[in-house]
Order: structure tokens, then sequence, then C-alpha cells
């Protein structure tokens, strides 16, 4: 509910004109999507219906999840968020094939292999380390780029309407990373000690 009133409010015209209003347009609508996959998914769990109890099911539920969620995680405007889609899709393609549906105790199942972790980790890698730190970063560069537009003080109605949207949005933009590093980094921390620890025994 929250993000179709985030998708409601941010196509007005007064948002329009701002290029990170389309991060949080994108970020919205993949929010609902993973949303209503995830609670689906849960929902028909609880009728014993499991769509990704089977060899395609099985494969399609991760790749369409972390698909989503990663596109949740990017930073972007409008082309590159046409480009960021495709290369998500593209670089997530390896989940289609690392897991497998194992018949004898009918469930989804990692294949183990050192290079099928290396791929793991590096999804680590991208969700909890580089994705906060390019968060954080141009959340710095947002508010610079507002702050030495302020300092040209323009006394137009225009001018002003458009630095008090940019604010707005500012302050949206702040609590998301803000948000987004108390909950995310702690799992993602969880996350690397139990992989490094995975990749260690497997070398050795």
């Amino acid at each position: 509910m929250i993000n179709i009133l985030n998708i409601s409010v941010l196509c007005s015209r007064v948002f329009r004109s701002s290029s990170c209003t389309y991060y949080f347009l994108a970020y919205s609508i993949f929010s609902i999507i993973y949303s209503c996959l995830a609670c689906l998914t849960q929902f028909l769990r609880g009728f014993s219906i499991d769509w990704a109890k089977n060899r395609i099911g099985c494969k399609l539920h991760f790749y369409l999840l972390f698909v989503i969620t990663f596109k949740k995680k990017i930073q972007t405007s409008r082309i590159i968020i046409t480009i960021a889609t495709i290369i998500s899709a593209v670089y997530m393609l390896p989940m289609l094939v690392i897991y497998n549906w194992n018949e004898t105790n009918r469930l989804c199942q990692l294949k183990s292999n050192v290079t099928i972790y290396i791929y793991i980790f590096s999804q680590i890698f991208l969700y909890y380390i580089l994705a906060p730190l390019l968060m954080i970063i141009f959340g710095f560069l947002t508010i610079s780029n507002i702050r030495r537009k302020s300092m040209n003080l323009i006394y137009l109605t225009k001018s002003m309407r458009r630095r008090r949207t940019e604010r707005q949005l500012t302050r949206m933009l702040l609590l998301q990373v803000g948000i987004h590093l108390i909950l995310i980094l702690p799992f993602g921390i969880i996350y690397c000690i139990f992989f490094l620890n995975v990749i260690y025994v497997i070398l050795n």
C-alpha cells in the first residue's frame, strides 16, 4: 500500500521534473513485484501448494527473487534503469543452473561446487557491500548537489518549488538509505562469514 501511494505521489507533475524521482518510482515498482511474488508464494504454501517444488519452479523461484531483489538496490535514473535491468537479468542467469530439484528428499538444493560458491559470494558482495556503499556515496553526492544549488538563490517561484521538491526527495533518500543499512548489513556480515567458512572448508 505504501509503495502504491509512493507511485501515485511521485507521478505528479511536481516531482516529475526531478531525476531522483525515477529511482524512487523504479524502487517502488520492483518492491511491489517482490512483495506480491513473496506473499503469493507463502500464501499458497499455507494450502500445501508450492510452485517451486518441481524442476522448473525450483530454478525460476530463486532466479526471479534474486533479480527483483538486486533491482531494488540499484540507484539509477531512466536510461540506466533499463540498462541495469538487462544486466542484472543476465548476471542472475546462473541461478537457473546452480539450483536443482532433488526427487529423493523433494527439496530444492544448491549444487556443491567451488565456482558456484564464488558466484554466490559475488552476489553477497554486490548486495551487502557494494550496494550500501553506492547508496551512501550517491546519497552524499545528492545532498552536496542540492546544497550547491541552494547557494545560487534565484527568487523565482518555479526555482523555489523545485528546490523544495529536491529537499523532500533528499529526505526520502536518506531515510531509505538509513533503514536499508540498519536492516541489511547485519545479514550481510553473517552471510559473508558463513560463505567464507564454506569456501575455506572446501579448499582445505
